[in-house]
């Protein structure tokens, strides 16, 4: 994903947040790394969901969710 996809995505996500704080919680300023990692998340989320619609595309693969809900593929050394 292009560096100027997420930070579109993270001005959008801010946006989004701040519109739903009251006055006294809005972010300001610079974007922070969590913000930037969160925006990245969304982004891989998104993608996943609109390219995986079909179980059957990834079903021969071992596949598993992780803590962010983004489809991982088990490897041999996902295991070890």
């Amino acid at each position: 994903m292009s560096f100027n996809l997420k930070i579109s995505c993270l001005g959008s996500l801010r946006f989004l947040n701040n519109v739903r704080s009251r006055s006294s919680d809005r972010k300001k300023g610079q974007l922070s790394l969590d913000e930037f990692e969160i925006a990245e998340i969304q982004l891989i989320r998104s993608v996943q969901a609109q390219s995986f619609t079909d179980e059957k595309l990834i079903s021969n693969l071992s596949v598993f969710r992780d803590d962010n809900n983004i489809i991982r593929v088990k490897t041999r050394i996902t295991e070890s």
